[in-house]
């Protein structure tokens, strides 16, 4: 499912396989701080957490932040659902993330496709906040976790 980040910074699109894989990724970057809206109509947002998030998760999914955090880190699969949601965080309009995923998909060369990242963010960031850029070290050190 398709999230637009609520945050005080430049707008940010992610997607993220259910609710409570969007609502860690969202919790984890923003430090409770941000939230997210579904792009999808009547789909579950993900609120702030500055109060803290486990009222919330135990709500939704019955279990504290930390056991939903460690429940998903320990299974591979999920796992991988975590980090894909971190590193499909791209800056942009719904529009820019369709050109962008248009233009990226279609560069074969890894340094190219770098590049083109590079050149995208460093376009379209008008914050000092790198959401983006967080969020992609995050997916990439996610993928690395040992169970």
């Amino acid at each position: 499912m398709l999230y637009e980040l609520i945050n005080p910074s430049d707008q940010y699109y992610f997607e993220a396989k259910d609710l409570e894989i969007a609502a860690l990724c969202v919790a984890v970057i923003g430090q409770g701080q941000y939230g997210a809206t579904p792009v999808e109509e009547g789909a579950t947002e993900v609120p702030l957490f500055l109060l803290g998030a486990d009222k919330w998760f135990k709500q939704q999914f019955k279990v504290s932040f930390e056991e939903s955090f460690d429940r998903v880190l320990k299974n591979e699969v999920r796992k991988n659902e975590l980090a894909d949601a971190f590193e499909s965080m791209i800056i942009g309009s719904l529009s820019d993330r369709e050109l962008y995923f248009d233009t990226i998909n279609n560069i074969e060369d890894t340094k190219k496709k770098e590049a083109f990242h590079k050149k995208w963010v460093k376009t379209k960031t008008s914050s000092l906040n790198g959401i983006g850029e967080y969020a992609r070290e995050l997916g990439k050190k996610t993928r690395l976790l040992k169970k």
